[in-house]
């Protein structure tokens, strides 16, 4: 994960809280329009990992891809969401564990 803010907002706000932050709008500091990328898959990408910063703040890249590598090697019909929750579980340990305020894992 990586940290994205403006020197304006001061610290302030969390960019998955901003869409709804008048204040923010109305001073320019963020926008509404989301950041995107294009990225052509190859045939060595056995998934896309998505999830919010409260997962990539706490977790990282390395780990997030070894949880959903073994879950998808298991035999379970559950795997997927087996993954996620163990990544979930994950995220919030390591904040208990490094004393972080995060909310949104």
């Amino acid at each position: 994960g990586k940290f994205v803010g403006s020197p304006a907002a001061d610290g302030m706000l969390q960019v998955t809280r901003s869409l709804g932050d008048r204040a923010h709008h109305d001073a320019d500091i963020v926008t509404a329009t989301p950041e995107t990328a294009s990225i052509k898959l190859g045939p060595d990408d056995a998934f896309v990992a998505i999830a919010s910063d409260g997962i990539w703040e706490t977790l990282p890249e390395a780990h997030v891809i070894a949880a959903i590598h073994d879950a998808l090697a298991a035999d379970h019909p559950d795997k997927l969401q087996r993954a996620a929750q163990r990544v979930i579980a994950d995220s919030q340990d390591a904040v208990r564990k490094h004393s972080l305020k995060n909310d949104d894992c």
